[in-house]
């Protein structure tokens, strides 16, 4: 698949939140801050990981990697010798994953989500952690279209990311929090659009889906939808 034919109406967004690198040599510690009042951040992280349940002999893709640190719990879970791939626009980003992975064997690539420099059906999984509501919507289903294109026949894409919650108290936290540190883009995603037909819009079937976090985040998992 020709990657032009990827790209909605055959342009790339060409969106790049400047933050990202502004914030990389303190973005773990504000990330402890986050997840403190849900238990922590390392229980959040190592939940995740065990929604992906990575196996030995699969080879993993940690689009949106940011700091490496999911990478480097994958690799703790399945073994040092395993391969896993982490992307990340941001050149500050990829500077601290480079520090952490000492040890496993991780491969840090810099380059958008939007073009991944791969082949087709080149992994078994792929996830995405808090990484797609920094993109707009275009840059969301070009993202998409191209991780799906990366996984092989019966690969498997995870996600976790911002949930529209349905109930009040939720709903205002989450509101509160997007306006405050988060751009438009998260807040547009999660209050003006719909996520989960995003996502199926782009090729795939979304098989499982878990909330968590008092119902602000979410997990899914889907597969390549042939159909």
């Amino acid at each position: 698949m020709r990657k032009e034919k990827i790209a909605v109406d055959g342009k790339f967004s060409g969106y790049y939140r400047e933050e990202c690198d502004k914030i990389a040599s303190f973005y773990d510690f504000g990330a402890k801050l986050f997840y403190f009042p849900f238990g922590g951040e390392r229980k959040f992280r190592r939940m995740f990981v065990e929604f992906i349940s990575p196996k030995s002999g699969e080879r993993v893709l940690d689009v949106c990697c940011g700091t490496g640190t999911l990478s480097v719990l994958i690799a703790k879970k399945v073994g040092s010798r395993e391969s896993i791939v982490g992307v990340d626009l941001s050149p500050e980003m990829i500077k601290v994953a480079k520090q952490k992975k000492k040890g496993f064997n991780i491969e840090l690539v810099l380059a958008t989500a939007e073009l991944l420099p791969f082949k087709d059906g080149s992994f078994d999984k792929a996830l995405c952690s808090l990484g797609l509501h920094e993109m707009t919507k275009t840059g969301r289903q070009n993202s998409l279209k191209e991780t799906r294109r990366i996984l092989k026949d019966n690969g498997k894409l995870h996600i976790c990311d911002w949930n529209t919650p349905e109930d009040h108290f939720s709903c205002f936290i989450e509101k509160l929090f997007l306006k405050i540190y988060e751009g438009e883009t998260a807040y547009n995603m999660v209050f003006k659009g719909n996520f989960l037909e995003e996502i199926r819009k782009s090729g795939f079937k979304i098989i499982k889906r878990k909330t968590c976090s008092i119902n602000i985040l979410q997990m899914i998992l889907a597969k390549k939808d042939d159909t």
